[in-house]
């Protein structure tokens, strides 16, 4: 895998140098996590959601590349198209590509699984104005905040890629999100997502249940949201992301991402 971004001749507005050179890089470079594909191919201009396809398992790709780090949000298309595709588990999987300069070297590339994007991670954004050419389009981003941290399968860290390998037996892990309703996924990334903010190896179901009240904002009409977190919390473990070490206590097993 090469790491250089090339300068795309005959553009002088510095965003299109930067769409234009990662989705080169990303057709040149990339390989498909989901399957076997040496290779992903960009597709037709103006295809709504999706940047990038696989050819052989048609998994769809939205490239999100920006210069520095990436920041907690990414501007997304129409509200109403992404809000149907999370709702109804088509949305892309993210490639979030983050590098220096163009030309330069990719620093950072994660894929996040499509299946983890929820319509609680989706930020509604405020219609355009009338005089707009647009007039009363209303867009999207996508939070990455509300995603967990773990959802972030890494393909390139500070400047090196990692083997391919790795990173499909990574997202295999994940692979039993895709056949799950929008109501379980939601609830598993945020059962996880409060695993992971706890910050620790070793917890307690106790502490677990300190976000009853958050997770019952979340789904006001659950009236069982203890029940509820034990319930993926088991998901968790038999997913091999937890150990049951003894009534009541839990071990989290960040040890599973290979290098």
């Amino acid at each position: 895998m090469q790491l250089l971004l090339t300068d795309p001749v005959g553009y002088t507005s510095n965003s299109q140098r930067a769409r234009i050179a990662t989705e080169l890089w990303a057709v040149q470079n990339l390989y498909c996590p989901n399957c076997n594909s040496p290779r992903l191919r960009s597709t037709q201009t103006g295809l709504a959601v999706v940047d990038l396809q696989c050819p052989v398992c048609a998994d769809g790709y939205q490239l999100k590349g920006k210069r520095g780090p990436i920041g907690g949000k990414v501007r997304d298309a129409a509200y109403s198209e992404a809000f149907r595709a999370a709702e109804r588990n088509q949305f892309p999987h993210l490639i979030l590509l983050s590098y220096e300069t163009i030309p330069g070297t990719v620093n950072t590339l994660h894929i996040v699984p499509g299946a983890f994007v929820t319509p609680s991670a989706l930020e509604v954004g405020k219609p355009l104005a009338p005089t707009a050419k647009r007039a009363g389009w209303i867009g999207c981003n996508i939070v990455l905040k509300h995603l967990p941290q773990s959802a972030r399968i890494a393909i390139i860290e500070n400047g090196h890629a990692r083997r391919t390998e790795f990173v499909r037996a990574e997202w295999r892990r994940w692979r039993f999100l895709r056949k799950q309703d929008v109501q379980t996924r939601t609830w598993f990334n945020e059962v996880l997502k409060r695993v992971e903010n706890l910050g620790k190896d070793d917890f307690t179901l106790t502490e677990i249940y300190t976000f009853e009240d958050e997770l019952a904002r979340l789904f006001p009409r659950n009236r069982f949201i203890r029940p509820k977190i034990r319930q993926q919390l088991q998901v968790l473990r038999d997913r091999g992301f937890l150990e049951f070490r003894e009534r009541g206590q839990y071990r989290y097993r960040r040890s599973f991402r290979s290098r």
